[in-house]
């Protein structure tokens, strides 16, 4: 489902407000977001709005299972 997942990098690193950045392609399309304490903000074009193809549920858990390395 996920190709070319890439952990970009730790925004705001030690602040309370520290994010994981990440972005990655699901066919044609290249999606990003942030990751912060279980929750996954996304950027333009989110999944789930472009294809009934691409559900979002599902996306989401690909992605925690990728970004589960870089969470301490």
């Amino acid at each position: 489902m996920i190709e070319n997942f890439q952990y970009e990098k730790e925004i705001y690193d030690g602040l309370p407000h520290e994010v994981i950045q990440f972005s990655f392609t699901i066919k044609e399309y290249k999606f990003s977001g942030h990751y912060k304490d279980g929750e996954i903000k996304w950027f333009h074009p989110q999944p789930g709005t472009i294809t009934e193809e691409i559900v979002r549920e599902e996306v989401e858990a690909a992605v925690l299972k990728e970004i589960r390395p870089y969470i301490s």
